[in-house]
Parts: C-alpha cells; sequence; structure tokens
C-alpha cells in the first residue's frame, strides 16, 4: 500500500509492566474514541455552519427586499399632496416608510457586526479538520498490526 514504512514508538516499553500487545490494545481503544469524538464534532461544527450560512442569507434578502420598499414608500410620501382627504393616508405611508427604514437599518447593522459569513467559514475550516484527524485514524486503523 505504501512504499515507506509507518513506526509506532511506545514510550518505556522495555520495563516490566503490561505486555505490548495489551498496550497495543489500549492505544487501538483510544483511538477508536477520539476517531468517534471528531466525527461528532464535524457533525456539529457543519450543523452551526449551515445554520450561520442561513441566518446571514435570510438577513441579506431582508436588505435586499426591505431597501428598495422603503425607498418607494418615502417617495410617495414626500410627493404626495397634503389635501385633507389624503392627510390619513399620508401620515400611514410617513409611519410605514420610517419603520421599514429603521428596521432596514438595524438588520444592516447585525448583518454587518455579527460576521455570520466568517462564521460560517471558521465552522467550515475546523470541521476540515477534524475530518482529517477522523481519516487518518481511520486509515491507521485499517493497517495490520504488523503493517503500522
Amino acid at each position: 500500500m505504501r512504499e515507506m514504512p509507518i513506526l509506532t514508538f511506545i514510550n518505556k516499553l522495555d520495563r516490566h509492566c503490561r505486555a505490548p500487545i495489551e498496550l497495543l490494545d489500549e492505544i487501538e481503544n483510544i483511538l477508536n474514541t477520539i476517531r468517534i469524538s471528531t466525527e461528532k464534532y464535524e457533525r456539529l461544527l457543519l450543523e452551526n455552519s449551515e445554520r450561520e450560512g442561513k441566518i446571514y442569507n435570510v438577513l441579506m434578502y431582508l436588505l435586499i427586499i426591505l431597501g428598495p420598499i422603503s425607498g418607494i414608500l418615502t417617495s410617495s410620501f414626500l410627493s404626495s399632496n397634503s389635501s385633507d382627504s389624503e392627510n390619513n393616508q399620508t401620515k400611514y405611508i410617513g409611519f410605514f416608510s420610517s419603520i421599514i427604514s429603521f428596521s432596514t437599518g438595524i438588520i444592516s447593522a447585525i448583518t454587518k457586526f455579527s460576521r455570520f459569513d466568517q462564521k460560517s467559514v471558521l465552522y467550515k475550516s475546523l470541521s476540515t479538520r477534524f475530518m482529517s484527524l477522523k481519516n487518518n485514524i481511520e486509515r491507521q486503523m485499517i493497517l495490520n498490526r504488523n503493517d503500522r
């Protein structure tokens, strides 16, 4: 399978304590535990990455939709006549325009300062590190004891 042999050194193997096979079994058990843990962390990080990405996308879509609506309401508010029959409509349009403009500003600030896109990339990067560790352990465990 490989050209270069893989050597495993166990410190103080020459002392009289446990048999080398027992030590190798213990190492295998620990590696299996690490592999299982890395699978859990990998899955958790991928879920966090997906969640952060979804939040970022929803906020960006809200900004894309609410910005033009706010502009349309503001322009209709400014261009409306101030006759008595349209006075109530003008007040409502102005009120809704200011609320939508304010919410657009809040969403913009949340999107900018919470850095959802950077968190998503970070979680994916950490997930690939755990995946790499898990794959290395699985490759070692596939080999026979004599080949390790």
